[in-house]
């Protein structure tokens, strides 16, 4: 099928599909037209009418698809409704003034701390984890939008995580896997799904790192992290965790969507620790700054 055509002076109609004229006709325009809208939605389908081996070879391929996509269907700001949007969902004037986490951090747990040195809490007890990048503080408007996409089921704002993560990360040193959060299967069954994974999702296509689903499991059903004290959080996640793969030497990346006190992440980066990986980093959405 030939996607190539064109305007018609003759015939005072656009050509498509095999260089025949684009008529009103609602029938045929609808089959002429929806395998490209769906090829403009997912370039790499290969259900698509348009598929090629290109595809998987020519990642700019993607990228106009994307751009002709933002043409002809813009994305609307979550936040504002600007219709200026682009794939990440927020327009730039909303992400300026989103509460970006701040720059003098400990680089091992991501608290404020002076000239970017190890906070006293590291020092004293070091985390398993060897440093945690966050993306916000956890204020509004991220805290109520977290709420929405991991309570009110709004899937996609997995993609606009995973994209402004991708950003920040930039040129830091990739690690060989990235391992989400895991759920515990009833409490996979209760949410529906698992938001670490969503976004990580994103985020491994996107610095072409290995999406790890598979080596580290929930073993315990534990209560919510958010309905405990402090100190019960830390007991609650006491051999939560389980590795069943060898992970000697390797670099992982740990992403969550919100660290509070850091005990689910340092639980599981012992475990990880345990399987043999070399270092252990922590990535997520948004810091809370007083647990």
């Amino acid at each position: 099928m030939n996607y190539s055509g064109g305007y018609s002076r003759e015939n005072n109609s656009y050509l498509l599909c095999n260089d025949e004229p684009l008529t009103t006709d609602k029938t045929h325009t609808s089959s002429c037209l929806t395998p490209i809208f769906k090829w403009l939605i997912n370039p790499c389908n290969p259900h698509t009418a348009l598929q090629s081996d290109l595809c998987f070879r020519l990642p700019v391929l993607q990228m106009i698809a994307a751009k002709i996509r933002d043409l002809l269907f813009p994305q609307s700001c979550l936040l504002c409704s600007n219709r200026q949007a682009g794939p990440i969902g927020i327009c730039h004037s909303c992400l300026d003034d989103m509460p970006w986490h701040i720059d003098n951090v400990c680089p091992q747990c991501a608290l404020p701390s002076v000239s970017n040195h190890l906070c006293g809490r590291c020092l004293q007890k070091p985390p398993a984890f060897d440093a945690t990048l966050s993306l916000f503080q956890y204020q509004y408007p991220v805290s109520a939008m977290l709420q929405q996409y991991k309570y009110g089921q709004m899937l996609t704002l997995a993609q606009t995580w995973g994209e402004i993560l991708a950003m920040r990360i930039g040129e830091r040193v990739l690690p060989d896997r990235i391992i989400p959060m895991p759920l515990h299967k009833k409490r996979l069954q209760e949410r529906g799904f698992n938001q670490s994974m969503e976004i990580a999702r994103t985020l491994s296509r996107h610095l072409n790192v290995p999406l790890d689903i598979s080596s580290c499991m929930r073993t315990r059903f534990t209560p919510p992290q958010a309905s405990l004290p402090y100190k019960e959080r830390i007991r609650n996640m006491h051999d939560a965790f389980s590795c069943e793969q060898n992970l000697q030497g390797l670099r992982i990346a740990l992403l969550d969507d919100v660290m509070t006190t850091g005990a689910s992440l340092n639980a599981l980066a012992k475990t990880v620790k345990s399987a043999g990986a070399s270092h252990v980093e922590c990535w997520i959405i948004a810091r809370t700054f007083t647990p």
